[in-house]
């Protein structure tokens, strides 16, 4: 992981391109994190440049790359909730990537022991490197507050010959463009929480108060503004339902405090020739005047083609702000009409569903009739049938009486002439039990023999 770190002196022109291997603790695990160990040598250096050369990454990358998306969907989708959002209350950890400080111009006898102990009035310290070939060394305070007293009140301090530049070194942060204006920190934070740890973030606003919809970002690791800055180039990550999506770039801070101090200017032949003559203005109708009119002129220009360019990109913007929202609502309406289309289709099949259920039950109502019908005339007619064979019994039965009656006093006192008076009678019953019915069979019945 290279340091870019922008030093005006001549002894730190090259560290951008000459840092290696610190021996920081945290700056190993953010190598770890992204997979970028530094190469050894020249060929190494080559193969890692164009390690993606011959298209997407293969292998355990490409596995790291797909559970990294994985784990950043499963937190996009666990927020729920995008207002009234609870204040954003950010407490600094302790040697965070804040309080870690550039140390330059340094002898080249240096120690990591002097560097420690020239710190140690300040805070406690950590995670001391020093480059005697590169004169450069970093080291990290406990708290920002104490490394920011650190920076000011050793800046351009004389350590045997060397006026010392210190400086923030660049922290794990982002810069963010393109936020719609209803983006608070507190929203901002929520959505780049997925990428990493954050230790500050904030919005940034005109001189009054209204957002310019830009904002910086802080992560507590390098690895994590990578993924961050990857992530948002190659897709659209949107924050709202307005689908301006962000815009993600290298955060540089753009000012210093401590500015750029006479001990850092360079003593050339240019700095002598400017500094000959001292602060005035102009005469006008004077050389000086002509030229310096000129170059007031030029700045105007620009100044106006700015605003030119400013309008044209404003209106631009409502343009397509307006765009957008018109295809918005086209949009919804289109996925109203899909919706309701299928609604429709699902009530006429639910429709035509209930219509051949209730043909169903009207045919088992019908059959269920029909074959109540028939049992309830199949039953009367068997009860028709037991009636009419009760009656016969009963016919019967008094019939058998009298018979043995008739049989008993007959034979004790009867004479001829009865007998065959009763012979007659016993004939006439029998023609009487015939028509009663063909297939009846009376029981008991009983001719007499003469």
């Amino acid at each position: 992981m290279s340091h870019n770190i922008n030093v005006d002196s001549d002894s730190c022109t090259d560290i951008s391109r000459s840092a290696v291997n610190p021996i920081c603790k945290v700056e190993e695990n953010d190598r770890l994190h992204n997979n970028d160990r530094r190469p050894s040598n020249r060929h190494s250096r080559n193969r890692s440049s164009n390690k993606y050369a011959g298209g997407k990454p293969k292998g355990p990358q490409m596995n790291q790359g797909i559970k990294e998306d994985s784990y950043i969907n499963d937190k996009l989708n666990s927020i729920n909730q995008s207002t009234d959002l609870p204040p954003l209350c950010l407490v600094e950890q302790k040697f965070s990537g804040r309080s870690r400080l550039f140390i330059g111009n340094l002898p080249s006898d240096v120690t990591e022991e002097e560097i420690t102990s020239l710190f140690a009035k300040y805070g406690e310290t950590q995670e001391v490197y020093v480059n005697p070939a590169k004169t450069f060394a970093f080291i990290k305070l406990d708290y920002y507050a104490n490394a920011f007293r650190a920076k000011t009140e050793l800046f351009g301090y004389n350590l045997r010959g060397r006026h010392l530049i210190i400086r923030f070194t660049h922290p794990a942060a982002i810069y963010v463009k393109n936020l719609s204006p209803n983006v608070t920190n507190e929203l901002l934070y929520l959505a780049f929480s997925v990428f990493g740890d954050i230790e500050n973030c904030y919005i940034i606003v005109d001189e009054k108060g209204k957002s310019k919809g830009e904002a910086v970002i802080e992560f507590v690791k390098k690895g994590s503004a990578t993924i961050a800055a990857k992530r948002c180039s190659e897709g659209c990550f949107i924050l709202t339902a307005s689908l301006r999506p962000v815009i993600v770039e290298k955060f540089e801070p753009w000012f210093d405090i401590n500015g750029y101090p006479e001990i850092l200017a360079k003593r050339n032949e240019d700095y002598y020739r400017e500094r000959e003559m001292t602060p005035r203005f102009a005469n006008p109708g004077t050389f000086e005047y002509d030229y310096a009119k000129r170059w007031k002129d030029l700045h105007e220009k620009y100044k106006l083609k700015m605003t030119s360019l400013k309008s044209e990109l404003f209106y631009e913007e409502q343009k397509l702000e307006a765009d957008m929202i018109a295809a918005q609502y086209d949009h919804e309406t289109d996925r109203l009409k899909k919706m309701l289309q299928l609604r429709e289709m699902d009530r006429e099949r639910i429709k035509q569903e209930w219509e051949l259920r209730q043909r169903q039950i009207e045919d088992r109502c019908l059959r269920e009739r029909q074959s109540y019908c028939t049992s309830n005339s199949i039953s009367q007619d068997e009860n028709n049938l037991y009636l009419q064979a009760s009656q016969l019994n009963n016919l019967l039965e008094r019939e058998e009486q009298l018979q043995q009656w008739q049989m008993n006093h007959f034979t004790s006192s009867s004479s001829y002439e009865q007998r065959s008076d009763y012979m007659k009678r016993e004939a006439n019953d029998s023609e009487c039990w015939v028509n009663l019915g063909e297939n009846y069979n009376p029981r008991g019945h009983k001719r007499l023999r003469h």
